[in-house]
């Protein structure tokens, strides 16, 4: 199921004039609100669920893995900074003076909004949103930073109980500084995906449907684009879907069915020259979300940075994640400000050869918990 603050927002949302979208510091959140475009399609997550492997973070459809990365994420979301200063978590920080400053309101007022280890987004909406924001006339810059936490909480960093986490707070005042926050949602969105193969979650979290978009254009259920700016979430409407509306096992059959060329490994519409292939010393990519680290492996996904694939290794799997606290988000922030990328191979092939296959299921297979 989709987290309800969306359908919240939507009000907002529909009353344009209340916001500045001409402006340039509105470019990201412009991206994030045409999100509320795509229209969710919870039967196709649940489906692809079954195909997610939350050890190695990939989705398997038969002997193919791919997951999404931080390139393809933020290429859908047009306005974005094409940055390697990546917006960080706060480690220890007070968020209600943090509000209280970029509001500029009452110590009361921030309490009745953040109190009890939760930012109460239908409050912040009930008091920024378009009825009273009319009527009062609140200041852009403090309407903007109000709308930017709700946006996050319902699009970008949907919370998986249902508290949308304090940090958010600071996440938006990072992306009204230019830094790159798609790491994060990144991160919120393979952690949130772990928790629902677990069932510790009955929500999607982190950016369900910014997933849902790369999972259309990955796996081919929409037909191409006819031009570069049709793969922005807004423009995705004009695209014909490939396959009718299915239910849960419906697009579980389809998805099982798909073979390797006919997923759209590299999609030339992103316009992504290089990929990060290294972001922590080891042969991995690390993502902080909102309190810890998360990953994916390059080398299970090469074909997606337009590489062929070939056999990982011995010894990447031994990886243990980091603490998470302050030196280490200042690493974390270094490894990416130096992070080895790779562009894509001039004799690259998207087919897999047999070796690759037997080491793929003899990997599978020996890993406890794992399976085909």
């Amino acid at each position: 199921m989709e987290s309800p603050l969306a359908a919240m927002l939507d009000p907002w949302l529909m009353r344009n004039e209340t916001i500045d979208w001409a402006s340039p510091r509105t470019r990201g959140l412009a991206s994030i609100r045409d999100l509320r475009y795509v229209g969710p399609r919870p039967e196709l997550h649940e489906a692809t669920m079954i195909h997610w492997d939350p050890v190695m973070h990939v989705f398997r459809y038969n002997d193919n893995e791919m997951c999404p990365t931080v390139e393809e994420f933020q290429a859908y979301l047009q306005g974005f900074a094409n940055s390697n200063v990546l917006a960080i978590p706060p480690i220890q920080e007070n968020m209600s003076h943090l509000l209280r400053m970029k509001l500029n309101i009452s110590e009361e007022l921030a309490a009745s909004i953040i109190h009890d280890g939760e930012l109460d987004v239908p409050r912040l909406i009930e008091l920024y949103g378009p009825n009273e924001i009319l009527e009062n006339h609140v200041e852009q810059t403090h309407l903007r930073f109000a709308f930017s936490i709700c946006a996050l909480a319902a699009y970008m960093l949907v919370p998986a109980n249902g508290k949308v986490c304090p940090s958010i707070v600071r996440i938006a005042s990072q992306m009204g500084v230019r830094k790159n926050i798609i790491p994060i949602v990144l991160a919120e969105t393979l952690m949130g995906l772990d928790l629902f193969k677990s069932r510790e979650s009955n929500v999607f979290s982190g950016s369900p449907r910014l997933l849902q978009v790369w999972l259309f254009d990955k796996v081919g259920l929409l037909e191409a684009p006819q031009a570069n700016w049709d793969h922005f979430p807004r423009r995705m409407l004009k695209r014909s879907m490939l396959y009718p509306e299915q239910d849960m096992l419906g697009w579980y059959v389809i998805l099982h069915d798909i073979q390797s060329n006919d997923y759209v490994w590299i999609c030339p519409w992103l316009n992504m020259p290089e990929m990060a292939i290294n972001s922590t010393g080891f042969e991995r990519v690390l993502f902080a979300s909102l309190a810890s680290f998360t990953f994916y492996i390059p080398g299970r996904i090469l074909r997606q940075l337009g590489i062929t694939q070939g056999l990982q290794r011995a010894g990447i799997e031994d990886f243990q994640l980091p603490d998470f606290n302050s030196p280490t988000l200042r690493d974390y922030q270094r490894y990416w400000r130096n992070g080895v990328l790779e562009g894509p191979s001039p004799d690259f092939v998207d087919w897999l050869d047999s070796r690759y296959v037997a080491w793929l299921r003899v990997e599978i297979k020996a890993r406890p918990g794992g399976y085909y």
